[in-house]
Formats: C-alpha cells, sequence, structure tokens
C-alpha cells in the first residue's frame, strides 16, 4: 500500500516522538541513578553514551558493521567502570582490577552476532587463526603458574584479560567478512588515531593529563630532566603507553598511504601521518622515538622496494621534518627532547629491576613467580638482597607502586618461567609469520597492511625490550591489529580462489 505525503510524515514524527522519549528516559534515569548513589556525574555521560548507541542499533540496519565501527573506535578512550579490584593500589606490571569499558557494549553485540549465526542459522563453521593455537597455550601457562603466586587473586584478573583478548580475536576474524569490512574496520583505526593527536596537543598545550570520563591528573607526568616539562598522552594512557599506540597506528597508515591512488585522500593520511610523530614527540618517550624510527625505516624499505617511494616522497618527507622540528622548537621547547635522550636518570632503577627479575628467573625457571606477582615479590630478600631502593618506586595519581623490569621478556620470564616466554615468543612468531605473508599478496591493499604491520609488529618487539607494555587499551588494540593481519590473509585467499573458479 502506498502511503501519502502526510502518513509519511506522520508516521517519522510518531518515531522521532518515540526515540525522543526513549534517550529523554534513559538520560533521566540516569541522572537519577548518580544523584541518588552519590556517583560522580562523569557516569551520566557514560551512561548517556551507552543509551546513544542503543539508538544506533535500533535504527541503523547493518547492526554488524555499525557494531565493528564502534567496538574499534571506542577502544582508545579510557571510558570504563571498575567491577572488581583485587585491593592493591596501581599494580604496574599487570591488571589490579576487573573493569568493563564502553566498547564492552559493542563487543557484547558481535559475540551475540557471532552466537546468532552460529547457532540459529545452524553454520558450526569459525575459524580459528593459525596463532590461536600458541596464544591459548600461553593462556593456558599463565593460569597454571597461579601455583606459585603469592597473590592468586592478581592472577586471575590478568588470566581473564587474556580470555578477553582471545574472545576479541576470534569474534573480529570471523565477523570482518570482506574487504569493505576491512575497510571500515581500517578507516575507524585511522579516524580514531587522528582523534588521539588532538587529545596529544590538547594536553602538551594545558599541561594536564585527562581522560574523556573526567579523571585529571596535574603535574604529574613531567620530565625527569626538566620538571617543568611536561610529557603529553592521550586517552590510551600515560606518555610511554600512548607513544606505543602511535607506533602501531602510525606504521599502519604509512602502509596504507603507499597504496592509496586518491590524491584527496593521500593528502588526509599524509596530515595524520605528520600528526602522529608530533603526538610521539611530545610524549617525550625515548623508547618511543627509538621503536618509531625503526618502524618507519622498515616500512619505507618496503615502499622503496615496490617503487611507491619516488622524489615526491622524499621532497615531503624533508618539508615534513622542518616542520616538525620548527613547530615542536617553537611551540613546545625542542630542547628538551634533546636533554630528555641524554638522560641517564631512568638507568639505574632500570638495571635495578633487570637483576631482580634475573633472579626470580633463576630461582624459578619453570613456572616463574606467577602471573602479575613480579610488584608483590619483587622486594624478597631472595631476590632483592639488598632491599628496593626509592628509584624502584613510584608515585602517580595519588598511590606509591612498585616499578617492575622494563622489558616484557625479562618480565614474561620472570613471572611464567621460561615455558611461558617460549609460549609468547612462539604466538609472535606466528604473528610476524602472516605479515610477511601478506607481502605475497597481488592485491595493494593487503600488501600495505602487511608491510604496515611487520613495521608496528618490529616497533612494538622494540618496545618492549624497554617497556612493561601491558596496558589495558593498548594490548586490546594490539590484539585488533593482529586480528587485521589474520582476516586480510584469510580475505586475500577467498578472493585468490575465486578468481581461479571464474577462469
Amino acid at each position: 500500500m502506498i502511503q501519502s505525503p502526510y502518513q509519511k510524515n506522520l508516521n517519522l514524527k510518531r518515531i522521532g516522538v518515540y526515540y525522543f522519549l526513549i534517550i529523554a528516559g534513559g538520560c533521566t534515569t540516569g541522572l537519577i541513578t548518580c544523584l541518588v548513589t552519590g556517583m560522580n556525574l562523569k557516569w551520566f555521560v557514560v551512561y548517556l553514551l551507552g543509551i546513544l548507541m542503543l539508538l544506533l542499533f535500533a535504527l541503523y540496519r547493518q547492526q554488524r558493521r555499525l557494531a565493528l565501527g564502534l567496538f574499534v573506535f571506542f577502544i582508545p578512550f579510557f571510558v570504563g567502570k571498575q567491577l572488581f579490584s583485587s585491593g592493591y593500589p596501581l599494580i604496574s606490571g599487570g591488571p589490579s582490577a576487573i573493569g568493563i569499558f564502553l566498547y564492552d557494549i559493542p563487543l557484547v553485540f558481535l559475540i551475540l552476532y557471532l552466537f546468532k549465526e552460529r547457532v540459529f542459522q545452524r553454520d558450526t563453521s569459525i575459524y580459528l587463526p593459525p596463532v590461536f593455537l600458541p596464544f591459548v597455550l600461553y593462556i593456558i601457562w599463565c593460569g597454571i603458574s597461579m601455583v606459585k603466586s603469592a597473590e592468586p587473586v592478581l592472577t586471575i584478573i590478568e588470566f581473564v584479560w587474556f580470555c578477553r583478548m582471545a574472545v576479541i580475536l576470534i569474534v573480529l576474524v570471523n565477523l570482518v567478512k570482506d574487504k569493505s569490512d576491512l575497510i571500515l574496520v581500517l578507516s575507524v583505526l585511522i579516524a580514531g588515531l587522528f582523534v588521539q593527536e588532538l587529545v596529544t596537543f590538547i594536553q602538551a598545550y594545558f599541561k594536564t593529563w585527562f581522560t574523556f570520563t573526567g579523571n585529571v591528573e596535574h603535574t604529574t607526568l613531567q620530565s625527569t630532566t626538566k620538571p617543568e616539562v611536561f610529557r603529553a598522552g592521550g586517552t590510551i594512557g600515560v606518555h610511554n603507553v600512548q607513544a606505543a599506540y602511535y607506533v602501531l597506528l602510525i606504521s599502519l597508515t604509512t602502509g596504507i598511504y603507499f597504496i592509496t591512488q586518491n590524491i584527496k585522500l593521500k593528502l588526509v593520511l599524509f596530515l595524520v601521518i605528520s600528526g602522529g610523530l608530533l603526538s610521539v614527540l611530545l610524549s617525550y618517550s625515548r623508547n618511543g622515538y627509538l621503536s618509531l624510527v625503526s618502524a618507519l625505516t622498515i616500512v619505507l624499505f618496503f615502499g622503496w622496494r615496490k617503487k611507491y617511494i619516488n622524489i615526491k616522497h622524499l621532497i615531503a618527507g624533508a618539508w615534513l621534518i622542518l616542520f616538525s622540528a620548527f613547530f615542536v622548537y617553537y611551540m613546545f621547547g625542542g630542547e628538551s627532547i634533546i636533554e630528555r635522550i641524554k638522560s641517564k636518570a631512568a638507568i639505574d632503577p632500570r638495571m635495578e629491576g633487570i637483576y631482580i627479575s634475573l633472579n626470580m628467573i633463576q630461582q624459578n625457571p619453570f613456572a616463574g613467580v606467577g602471573l602479575n606477582n613480579y610488584s608483590i615479590v619483587m622486594g624478597d630478600r631472595n631476590y632483592s638482597p639488598e632491599g628496593i631502593s626509592n628509584t624502584q618506586k613510584g608515585y602517580f595519581g595519588g598511590e606509591f607502586f612498585g616499578t617492575v623490569v622494563h622489558n616484557k621478556y625479562l618480565l614474561v620470564a620472570s613471572e611464567t618461567g621460561i615455558v611461558g616466554l617460549i609460549f609468547f615468543i612462539w604466538t609472535h612468531f606466528i604473528i610476524f609469520l602472516y605479515a610477511f605473508k601478506l607481502l605475497k599478496s597481488r592485491d595493494k591493499l593487503y600488501w600495505g597492511i602487511g608491510a604496515g604491520m611487520i613495521a608496528a609488529l618490529t616497533g612494538a618487539s622494540i618496545q618492549m625490550l624497554f617497556s612493561i607494555y601491558n596496558a589495558d587499551l593498548l594490548i586490546t588494540v594490539y590484539w585488533v591489529l593482529v586480528g587485521l593481519i589474520f582476516v586480510s590473509y584469510k580475505i586475500s585467499i577467498q578472493e585468490e580462489k575465486n578468481l581461479c573458479l571464474e577462469a
């Protein structure tokens, strides 16, 4: 039956009023909840975002693609609620609480969608990426390490977090079904990178670290060489964590930049990459500098071999370097970066941490001291005969915390033993292997993802030599990018098979 224009307008008005009542009712309920329970007003903001997200799901027909986009976009934003705490203050070696983040809302939709596909549509097929086996073995061994844990609750908390990463990996590789889905996820990741750059610039200008839910820490993130110099971060985390995020995303964006043919899109990507380079400089993270230079060198080498780099790129790169130097020096004090690079203030505590971790490995070579337990037992006289020096203690957000060894590989070996380290390295070897396989693809998109991710993984591997590399949201972004590697490989193989059948 054909509706008249009047009836159509009337129906639209009814729908508008209906959804207005949903939003108004949700906002009112959220506000009353905040006022009655004494909750901080920031949770009303979170509640509002949740309501708006549910509204989008109700209005948008392609819920799977919407959920994918929202999930990826909201990961970098530290909007979350602590559900369970171990009772310990901030533990820098791993999570000390189980929480729920804003990205968990679309993640639940994705899990339900995957369940519906496999159960109600009787589709029993599920893609398990090759990295899943070593990763699951690593997770299982981390759980077994609890027998040596001084605080098993901390082990359980990080074990649950690893299981969440495994779920995210499976959901992503099974629900990104084709190239259009892949491009959607890449676009959202790059859009999120741009937002993070804006946040870093704002933090550097106001010299205040903040998250979108209002958590503010004043003057706690200063340079050790010049106390007046503020080290900008973002919403992923503080300076070093944010720099690690930039190394991953800038490398991937550079790989996509090489294969892009559209001039306007190429300009946009160039500006995003340039903003990322400036953001890393403002973090004053030395391992970020080293890792990013190494990563970009690799992706540029791949671009040169593929003949994607010409004289125009070299000229643009030279201008970018000059502009960055001018911008940082005159706007944010570029001389502080040189002093930061030369600083030796962090060497003694890092060396002390290495000494303690080697003692842990020597005395617990098989199962370690227990997952997420390094900072709990690091003061034990068996591992640190002379006790913990003041340089091993940090202060952040009104809490003291033990500074665990700033080396991811030693941290893994200390907490889960040599067996755990073997599973950890095996997992990352498989990831690298399949990233290299993408370089053999005839499709430029998959080549760009492979080149960018090899550079990103190399940068991350270098950072793990000097960093804990265990922040919640950073690890989530890392495993999303790992999922992109395997889903890209899966789709590329499917497309090649289809081409063979057509031929």
